[in-house]
């Protein structure tokens, strides 16, 4: 694939880095002349670097916008990062683009105009969470290979949950085909309904 991107920050060389050792070929448009001279010193692989502003369609035609088959908007600046796609899309009829959004609460613009949206700050605070989480997870048994398994969870302290007084499970949003056994409090089991109160 031939693939512009549209900033030349961090997140951008980066990006181009793996493409290029997927074995495409990339297009960067950098409005900053060291950063644009940085990057042809540190990338390996076929790609151009334009210096000048993405949301210009002039620098646009000079990355050769008009044989890519997507365009990557990565600046830190939202609306550069919507312009360049919009641009790319109206002008030069791109059939895919993806835009990096700062802002999370910006990502639901960038869907309604049929532009990939990712946002770095959703990503790295589900990723957190994920992390959080999966401390307090332990595998107890797997059955019939893997497809079941029994997994103790401990819940972890939370201001909320002590607050309300814990949270019922049929409050809960679990995954489908989960089931909860049993709650343990020190040395005591007991079975488990949706009116069942689960706190720290």
């Amino acid at each position: 694939m031939y693939i512009v991107i549209g900033g030349g920050g961090k997140v951008a060389e980066s990006l181009a880095q793996r493409l290029l050792n997927s074995g495409h070929e990339v297009a960067i448009i950098e409005q900053s002349s060291v950063r644009a001279d940085r990057l042809t010193t540190v990338l390996k692989g076929r790609f151009m670097v334009v210096c000048g502003n993405c949301c210009d369609a002039s620098a646009l035609m000079e990355a050769g916008i008009e044989h890519a088959d997507l365009i990557c908007a990565v600046t830190g600046q939202d609306d550069n990062n919507l312009a360049t796609c919009e641009i790319a899309k109206a002008l030069f009829k791109i059939p895919r683009s993806i835009a990096r959004v700062n802002n999370p609460r910006n990502e639901r613009i960038f869907h309604s105009l049929g532009i990939g949206a990712v946002s770095s700050t959703t990503v790295v605070a589900q990723m957190i969470e994920e992390e959080a989480m999966a401390s307090t997870l332990k595998t107890i048994m797997s059955l019939k290979h893997g497809a079941f398994t029994i997994m103790e969870i401990e819940i972890p302290r939370s201001h909320k949950l002590e607050t309300e007084g814990g949270c019922r499970v049929c409050d809960l949003a679990l995954p489908p085909s989960t089931i909860l056994i049993a709650v343990s409090h020190g040395e005591q089991f007991d079975t488990v309904n949706g009116q069942t109160t689960l706190m720290p």
